[in-house]
């Protein structure tokens, strides 16, 4: 996020200046991207990692430092997971801000889904849908408040996501244990 904000910034003060060309515009815009990328990646990373040590926290195992950085086994499902998730709720998004919190709250358990079973995208994003089911206001509103939440950790020049970030993250894989225990198939 705050890479795409330099960005603009940059961008924003090129187009004031009268000098600026095209090609100007389009490399800034480029580097914009580039910082972009990096924070995704690396974003994703740091996700799967803390999903997988909030896992371990919740089956009562201990904590290990390694799990942090050492969840490469499921990145590039949780990528493409993540693109996926965030192109749907961008669709949501356009028409009028309130889909994208149905999508959210449908989407709910696709990143425990992908990091803490091993599940690929396509199939982590229909049995995330299939989880909410009758149940999908809850999961709307469950989902909009660990945003508002997470979101409250910004306040102090995002100090306060080193508290609200791993909060939300132990919710959400309580959450995933709760639902999969649940929907245990006896024998399986």
């Amino acid at each position: 996020f705050i890479p795409s904000v330099v960005g603009l910034f940059i961008i924003s003060s090129i187009l004031e200046n009268s000098e600026a060309g095209f090609w100007d515009v389009a490399g800034y815009m480029a580097v914009a991207c580039v910082f972009l990328a990096v924070a995704l990646v690396i974003g994703v990373w740091l996700t799967a990692g803390l999903y997988r040590c909030a896992g371990r926290q919740v089956r009562g195992e201990p904590f290990q430092w390694v799990e942090l950085i050492g969840a490469t086994d499921c990145f590039w499902r949780l990528l493409a997971a993540k693109i996926l998730e965030w192109t749907l709720l961008a669709m949501g998004a356009v028409f009028c801000i309130f889909p994208a919190f149905i999508v959210a709250g449908l989407l709910f358990f696709v990143t425990p889904l992908v990091v803490l079973s091993g599940q690929g995208p396509i199939e982590a994003i229909r049995e995330s849908v299939r989880a909410a089911g009758d149940d999908w206001v809850m999961f709307v509103l469950f989902a909009f408040v660990l945003g508002v939440i997470l979101n409250s950790g910004t306040s102090l020049c995002y100090v306060g996501l080193l508290v609200t970030w791993p909060m939300c993250i132990l919710a959400t894989v309580c959450a995933h244990r709760d639902w999969a225990s649940l929907n245990a198939r006896p024998g399986a």
